[in-house]
């Protein structure tokens, strides 16, 4: 491939490019003004999270533990303030969170109530998600909830355990499970092992009692520091958060990855468009061909170019998201924490975008014409993108077979997933090949375009 003549003609489109300054201002502030108008939309979406509450123990609104009156609806009223929780099935609110009508589930487990009452196990609340900003504001006021139980809980439990303690050392009469049961204390015992020593005058029984009483001793040190120690260790209620994958909905942990895709896909599919055909017409594509630059490699030079533009576009658009997002106080999770990755997956996106951008030119004779074909013919692979994330089915093969699709699902990735190395290296992958598979239905339909014998 002739590499100096490729980067002359990529020099001298770029700087065709920066001379027009209206296209330069357009592909500055689109992305800006994109970014903006999602960030409006959204900024509300997350407010008051809605939330699948599943009560398998049918906790009562005033529950007694102990000496404890607990006003557990005032608990739930006070989540309630900001998020909504949804009374639900467990079947329903697996199906809603899955189909994104719920940002999470919140289970009570069976026998919570009388797990609270024995104290001999914490009973664990489940908090299923599907990750996202949303879900983890969603979280955060599940363990509020879990925090302020656990405040009310916590100092008669102390209190409990502590008697208990103490009645090991000093015996006496307790409750347990609703029986009454006589615990003889270390105290009683060191005085009947003692009378029994005095009793006795055989040396090995003798031997026999100075070990007990230096158990008993031992004994009743430690359970005088675990009495200290109580105060610190106690979690009556614990929580376990479960990350479920799922669908997000349309506006929530996916409008960073449609912001930029939108971006890029716009600026790609134009520029893309008129690329090779602005050639044609200025009658330059002939003798191109017939120096030393070759048809592959003038393919290549206009999808690098347009690529650069596509990317700058992603770039614009990340940070205007982040910025705005912040000053709007809309979601932007972690856009900002693994920009430079959002960024770096963001080079194949603009390459397939840009080679698809390529190929509608190739396929117009006119620069308005490939401009019209690339538009007409992303939309359909757009809705049809986000119908497959919305869940519909029979969709995700033919999102996949187009590059908008890939690059929303592996932004999101990257963006809100926990680690965002698998979806990186998935989209990264998925994206190249579609570059390479467009790159090479370009340079075929490109030789109708030059005149060239199939």
């Amino acid at each position: 491939m002739p590499v100096r003549s490729v980067r002359a003609l990529a020099a001298k489109d770029l700087r065709a490019l920066v001379r027009t300054r209206g296209l330069v201002a357009m592909l500055v502030l689109y992305p800006l003004l994109l970014a903006g108008l999602v960030a409006v939309a959204t900024r509300d979406s997350g407010q008051r999270p809605r939330i699948a509450y599943v009560d398998l123990d049918g906790v009562p609104d005033e529950v007694r533990v102990g000496g404890v009156q607990i006003d557990y609806r005032a608990l739930l009223d006070d989540v309630g303030r900001r998020a909504e929780l949804v009374p639900m099935a467990p079947a329903a609110a697996a199906s809603a969170l899955d189909r994104g009508d719920v940002v999470a589930v919140v289970t009570v487990p069976e026998r919570f109530i009388a797990s609270l009452r024995t104290a001999l196990r914490s009973p664990t609340v489940t908090v299923a998600t599907r990750g996202g900003p949303v879900a983890d504001r969603a979280l955060r006021e599940i363990e509020a909830f879990v925090y302020d139980l656990n405040g009310r809980l916590e100092r008669e439990f102390l209190k409990q355990n502590v008697s208990y303690l103490r009645l090991l050392v000093s015996g006496g009469t307790t409750s347990f499970l609703g029986d009454e049961i006589d615990v003889l204390g270390l105290d009683r015992t060191e005085e009947l092992v003692r009378q029994i020593d005095a009793r006795s005058g055989d040396e090995a029984t003798r031997a026999d009692v100075d070990q007990i009483l230096g158990f008993i001793r031992d004994a009743r040190l430690a359970l005088g520091i675990a009495d200290a120690s109580l105060a610190t260790n106690v979690s009556p209620v614990t929580l376990d958060e479960q990350r479920v994958g799922g669908r997000a909905a349309l506006l929530e942990n996916r409008t960073l990855a449609l912001v930029i895709a939108i971006g890029v896909l716009a600026v790609a599919l134009v520029l893309g468009a008129v690329a090779l055909a602005q050639e044609r017409q200025e009658h330059v594509l002939p003798r191109l061909l017939r120096g030393p630059v070759g048809l592959g490699a003038l393919v290549v030079e206009k999808t690098l170019v347009v690529a650069l533009a596509g990317l700058v576009v992603g770039v614009l658009a990340l940070g205007g998201f982040v910025l705005l997002g912040s000053l709007l106080d809309a979601p932007t999770g972690d856009a900002l924490a693994r920009g430079p990755l959002v960024a770096l997956l963001l080079v194949p996106g603009a390459l397939a975008l840009a080679a698809v951008g390529v190929l509608a030119g190739a396929l117009g004779r006119e620069p308005a014409a490939g401009a019209l074909v690339a538009i007409l013919g992303a939309i359909p692979f757009v809705l049809i993108a986000v119908a497959a994330t919305a869940g519909a089915g029979g969709f995700e093969l033919v999102s996949a077979a187009f590059p908008f699709g890939p690059l929303v699902d592996a932004v999101a990735g990257v963006a809100y997933d926990g680690s965002p190395w698998p979806a990186l290296g998935r989209g990264a992958l998925h994206l190249g090949a579609l570059a390479l598979a467009y790159g090479g239905l370009a340079r075929l339909a490109a030789r109708r375009l030059a005149g060239e014998p199939g």
